[in-house]
Order: C-alpha cells, then structure tokens, then sequence
C-alpha cells in the first residue's frame, strides 16, 4: 500500500507542469507514438529550442520570422513575439507506415490593432498542405481577457517521419503547445488491446492470491 502511494505521488509531480503549460492536452497525450513540445519565448533568440517537452526522436528549434523586436511583456503576458511574419515549428515522428498523423497545436495569442488576418492559420506546410486544419476551440484567457487560447488539429492522410507546422497571421503570440500522435493501424490497436488486457488479468491474479 506504501509503494502505491509513492508510485502515484510519483506521477502527480511528474505530470504538474505538463498540466500548468498544457491548458488543453489530447484525450491521446502519452500514448506509444506520441510526442509533445512548447514553447514560452522568454528570450529574444529567433530560434529556440523547446522549453519542455518529450520527443524520442530529437527536439528541433522553431523559426520565428517576426515584422518586429521580441517584447519581454505585452499586456501581462511575458516573451511576446509580433508576427506578420511567421513561425515555422519542424517535427521529428516516429517513421511508421501509419495511415494518419494527428497534431494538436495549441496557441496563446493576441490580434494586432489594424491587421489585415487578425486571427491565426495554422497549417503543415512539408507536405504540400495536405493536412486538414480544424479549430476545435478558441477562448479568452480567464486571468488575462486581452489574450486568446486556441486548439488547432491538423489531420494528414498518412504518417511521414517529420513535418513543419507553420503560424501565421497579424497577431502577437506568447506561448505555442505541439502534441502529435501517429496514428497505428487497426490491428496494431488489436494487439495493444489484448496486452493491456492480459496486464489487468495478472495484475487481478496476483491480486486474488495475495
């Protein structure tokens, strides 16, 4: 009973700033085939490495073409970079023949006074665009009002070793959240299935003869 309270405490500390920095995470977060990276921009370099994040495969640096200065704080909201320009973010996946890849971007922005696209695009752009972007939400941040939250999916046909999501827009962005998940076949999923189920029969087992 001891060791269980200190395998979950365990995880409970763990998984805090994933929690703190990932406001929206995918139902898929943490599943075999998955990575994720964020950024907080709290340093005027145009190519920064993730803040935070997990990537077997290698994190790789965003490229931030902005129309002005990194600012250390707008309007409450600290490392602010001013688009017009864009952020263009390369993924490193798992190379698998999987028939879709998922990403789930998430965006902490805010539009620019007099801008022509006051309001972010979001898009893979390795592939020829042939992912499906959809905006699942977008919501003023509770603390900061002058702020947006926004989730993004893009869903492309097949599952390719590595892509670039790119943002875009006349707006100010503060934070930026990439999950991504490759997407296994059916009978991959079978399989997984039957494992976690024979874990919880012996698991159930030792349980019942103890």
């Amino acid at each position: 009973m001891k060791r269980m309270f200190w395998m979950v405490s365990l995880v409970a500390v763990l998984a805090a700033p994933v929690l703190a920095e990932d406001m929206n995470p995918p139902e898929w977060w943490g599943e075999p085939g998955t990575t994720w990276q964020g950024w907080e921009f709290n340093t005027p370099e145009p190519n920064p490495m993730p803040d935070w994040g997990n990537n077997p495969l290698g994190m790789s640096p965003a490229n931030v073409s902005p129309i002005g200065p990194w600012m250390p704080q707008k309007d409450r909201q600290v490392g602010v970079w001013p688009l017009s320009g864009i952020i263009d973010v390369p993924i490193n996946n798992y190379p698998e023949p999987n028939p879709e890849k998922w990403i789930w971007l998430q965006l902490t922005w805010q539009p620019q006074q007099g801008g022509t696209q006051p309001s972010p695009m979001v898009e893979e752009v390795q592939w020829g665009n042939a992912g499906i972007t959809t905006l699942i939400e977008s919501e003023q941040l509770r603390n900061n009002p002058l702020w947006w939250h926004s989730t993004y999916q893009i869903v492309l046909p097949f599952n390719p070793p590595h892509e670039v999501v790119r943002i875009s827009g006349d707006i100010n962005v503060s934070e930026l959240v990439i999950d991504t998940r490759c997407v296994p076949e059916p009978g991959t999923l079978v399989l997984l299935a039957t494992g976690l189920l024979g874990l919880l029969c012996y698991a159930w087992r030792r349980r019942s003869k103890a």
